[in-house]
């Protein structure tokens, strides 16, 4: 059985894990940085899903009861430029959590969690499934490596995401197109030279190819509306922010 033959068997081609794309959205970071994270995001996970049981004991065997679901953290992984954008951006978010330079208080969880979109590509960039985790923050921002013998190498950081569940999108509506306009590809894709001090590398994950080259502009939106605005909004409680995150998601 030659490769075509078991593709017109299987009915298609068999799903590729490189081939993804992943959208932080919401108030808690800005659209800019949201385009940003979506192309230096070079691993992911489709999110699983299990359940604990409760014993239920009558005469016989015991039956295992399903009784709530347990959603693992889901692990992403960005790459950083030289002004570690992406990492001041989720120690911001986990400092906007809890305020641990001053008062140690913690915010509302509506202010701080955000909705992260994950799409599955076919082999020709198009989307072929896509799930959304609903109210996800960072739980844990790991440490990076510093090491002299590593310089031909860069910063790949790795973020745990906790959420409260996921959700299986519509692709008629098209969860993650109105958030990136892809321009033509280009080849030779080089890591190294993308990710240069002037700009961040766009990155196609279906091809593992340089698309353009954007400015280093990733930032922490709360912090952002803070500055612009000279209102404390980083407070526990502050009016209005309920509304601004993620309105109608749900």
């Amino acid at each position: 059985m030659n490769i075509n033959e078991f593709k017109s068997r299987i009915g298609g081609s068999l799903a590729s894990p490189a081939n993804f794309r992943v959208m932080i959205s919401g108030a808690v970071v800005d659209s800019d940085s949201s385009r940003h994270l979506a192309l230096l995001c070079n691993q992911a996970q489709m999110p699983g899903r299990y359940f604990q049981t409760a014993d239920r004991i009558t005469h016989g065997p015991i039956a295992k009861i399903a009784s709530a679901s347990i959603y693992d953290e889901m692990v992403l992984s960005f790459y950083c430029q030289e002004g570690l954008g992406v990492y001041e951006l989720f120690t911001d978010w986990q400092s906007y959590i809890q305020d641990n330079a001053s008062t140690n208080e913690f915010s509302y969880f509506d202010d701080y969690v955000s909705d992260i979109t994950i799409e599955q590509l076919d082999t020709s960039g198009k989307v072929s499934y896509a799930v959304t985790l609903i109210d996800a923050f960072p739980r844990m921002v790991s440490p990076m490596q510093l090491d002299w013998s590593s310089k031909d190498s860069f910063h790949n950081l790795q973020v745990s995401m906790v959420y409260r569940y996921w959700r299986k999108e519509d692709l008629s509506s098209g969860p993650f197109s109105k958030f990136l306009n892809v321009s033509s590809l280009f080849p030779n894709f080089d890591v190294q030279g993308a990710l240069q001090k002037t700009g961040v590398a766009i990155f196609d994950n279906v091809g593992g190819k340089i698309l353009s080259k954007v400015g280093q502009n990733i930032r922490f939106s709360k912090n952002v509306k803070k500055s612009m605005s000279g209102e404390q909004q980083g407070d526990a409680g502050s009016p209005g922010d309920n509304a601004n995150i993620n309105n109608g998601r749900r």
